[in-house]
Order: structure tokens, then C-alpha cells, then sequence
């Protein structure tokens, strides 16, 4: 099971409010709370789609990025849940 990081839950919470969003548009929504440069959230962005949390898609000639998942309503995961739900870890997100 794969769970993300602080800054990667950040960008994911982003993603879950309005996607897609350009790697300039995320930053604009983390940087407030992660208080780090763009070139921080660009490479977030990169490890990120090597785990495939997030794709990369191109839109009108911009790189734009999706997560791949969507959130759930269930945190902590229960036993029973993180069993059914180790494929995907995105369903242990509020």
C-alpha cells in the first residue's frame, strides 16, 4: 500500500479540488501551505507520477495533471478496509 507524503497529500488534495491543474496551477494552491518553491512542487509533481499517484496529459499544448484516484471518506483505513482496498490507496482519503 502506498501512502503519500505530507507535500504529495498536499498536491493530491489540489488535484481532488479542481483537475486537471498545470504544474504551475498546483503550486499556486500549495505554496501557501507548503511555503516552497515552484521548482519543489514540479519535482513532487514528477516523483509522483513515477509512484502513479498522478498522470500527465497534455490539454491545448500544456501539460496538465491529474490523480489518479479519487479520494474516500474512510481515515483511518479499518483492518478490513485496507485489505479490500491495498490495490488503491487513495480509498483511506478524506
Amino acid at each position: 500500500m502506498l501512502i503519500p507524503s505530507t507535500p504529495e497529500l498536499c498536491v493530491l488534495k489540489a488535484l481532488w479540488r479542481q483537475a486537471p491543474l498545470s504544474a504551475r496551477e498546483i503550486h499556486e494552491a500549495v505554496e501557501e501551505e507548503l511555503a516552497w518553491s515552484f521548482s519543489s512542487t514540479r519535482k513532487t509533481v514528477e516523483r509522483m507520477m513515477e509512484k502513479q499517484m498522478v498522470a500527465q496529459h497534455v490539454r491545448h499544448g500544456v501539460q496538465v495533471y491529474e490523480a489518479f484516484s479519487t479520494k474516500s471518506k474512510r481515515w483511518p483505513p479499518t483492518p478490513t478496509t485496507s485489505a479490500r482496498a491495498s490495490w488503491n490507496w487513495t480509498h483511506h482519503f478524506q
